[in-house]
């Protein structure tokens, strides 16, 4: 299935792919979740025609398929997904039936109906982390909040969702008090949601970098060990 003189440069081709198709299973899952909105019969029904136009799509059998059920591949020349993961010479992939079904198991572990039973609200074990980290902040153990420790925690709750700037900006508002447009506070609070994204932004780029480097080390150490 997977295009290659050799066999270490089909393995390579064989990984590249598997980030490809986990990328494009977890923006698709990402945009079935929000439509859905927690209704499991139709998260399970939509996603099931999305792995149908995955394969065509890296079959390059795309077009009716992606415009109907895919989020962000149309089928067109203007408008599809680029599988950047994928050298050029592999971005069209001729699948047995052993090769498909090999896909579709791959799938089904975002896609099944038993994962999404589970995965439907979005939770992950990264954002009770996240949660938990917040709520240790605004909550520490040394302290006792008798009176409003249910506040502190919606509160926190309230912060992660939208941005500390954000944040502080419905709550005024939720509390009859709104600040101006332009007044000082707001370009300080949307000052402080830029620097919050930036540092947010800053994390996930050096993770990427450094998730390359591993790569690229192992393709390398692989490599060394066949010549």
């Amino acid at each position: 299935m997977f295009p290659g003189r050799t066999k270490a440069d089909r393995e390579k081709v064989h990984r590249r792919f598997s980030l490809d198709l986990t990328n494009r299973c977890t923006v698709e899952y990402n945009f079935a979740i929000k439509e859905a909105a927690g209704e499991l019969d139709r998260l399970v029904n939509r996603l099931s025609y999305v792995a149908d136009c995955i394969i065509d799509c890296y079959t390059e059998h795309f077009g009716d398929t992606c415009r109907a059920y895919s989020y962000i591949c149309k089928g067109t020349k203007t408008d599809f997904w680029g599988r950047e993961f994928l050298p050029e010479h592999a971005r069209c992939l001729y699948m047995t039936e052993d090769g498909e079904k090999s896909v579709r198991n791959c799938m089904n572990i975002r896609f099944g109906r038993k994962n999404l039973e589970k995965t439907r609200f979005g939770t992950s074990t990264q954002k009770c982390e996240v949660t938990n980290r917040g709520n240790n902040m605004s909550n520490p153990t040394d302290i006792t909040f008798q009176r409003n420790f249910p506040a502190r925690i919606h509160s926190t709750a309230h912060r992660i969702n939208h941005r500390p700037g954000e944040s502080a900006v419905l709550k005024c508002e939720a509390l009859g008090v709104p600040l101006s447009p332009n007044s000082r506070p707001i370009h300080q609070l949307k000052r402080e949601d830029e620097i919050y994204e930036y540092h947010q932004s800053r994390k996930k780029i050096l993770l990427l970098n450094m998730l390359e480097l591993f790569r690229n080390l192992k393709d390398l150490n692989f490599t060394m060990r066949n010549l």
